[in-house]
């Protein structure tokens, strides 16, 4: 991979590939969360998994190309209203398998698009975590922790409390769904985020 990061537009990025084989390098391009436990063949945002985008390419042995990779609308979404997004890259060449490297672990995606969020949000608050209009980053952030430890705790009623860092009092939030989960509550607080 000739880069560590691209800027979409229209919704799509351009990647440099190098092919070091003697035959032509054949496969997908993906990018997934950071945690790129989601981004297996047919995982998408619809779907419940972390693709942010993905293409198949054919690069000519021995040459370098740049592929053209469509966003996915978590994609689009991570990407907004914030300076970049670090997302893990996965490639998989025919005939060969996963062939991703360390070094290209951490892809920082950004956009020229103008901001996409999900349904009743308003703010991008990074790590795929977004907040309504009257719902702070902070707060966002503390839900998704409440909500995170709650269900490693085996807790799913999706009932979660998290504190204000702005009021320093507790909320409770009604968290449903899974690809975004969206937590209501407070006083008019809206999270929606994808984990």
């Amino acid at each position: 991979m000739g880069s560590t990061g691209a800027t979409a537009a229209n919704g799509v990025i351009s990647v440099p590939l190098t092919c070091n084989l003697s035959t032509a390098c054949q496969g997908a391009f993906l990018l997934c969360l950071p945690n790129g436990d989601l981004c297996e063949a047919g995982q998408t945002v619809d779907g419940g998994g972390g693709r942010l985008a993905g293409s198949d390419f054919v690069v000519p042995a021995g040459a370098t190309g740049d592929i053209t990779v469509a966003l996915t609308a978590l994609g689009q979404q991570a990407a907004s209203g914030i300076s970049s997004f670090g997302a893990s890259v996965l490639v998989d060449l025919l005939n060969y398998g996963t062939v991703t490297d360390s070094s290209n672990a951490n892809f920082q995606l950004s956009s020229a698009d103008p901001p996409v969020y999900p349904a009743g949000t308003a703010a991008n608050c990074g790590t795929a975590v977004f907040a309504g209009q009257d719902t702070t980053c902070p707060f966002a952030l503390n839900v998704v922790a409440a909500y995170t430890q709650a269900r490693d705790q085996g807790n799913a009623n999706g009932t979660v409390t998290a504190v204000s860092p702005v009021t320093g009092q507790q909320y409770t939030m009604q968290c449903t769904g899974q690809s975004p989960v969206v937590c209501t509550g407070g006083t008019n607080a809206l999270v929606a985020f994808y984990n």
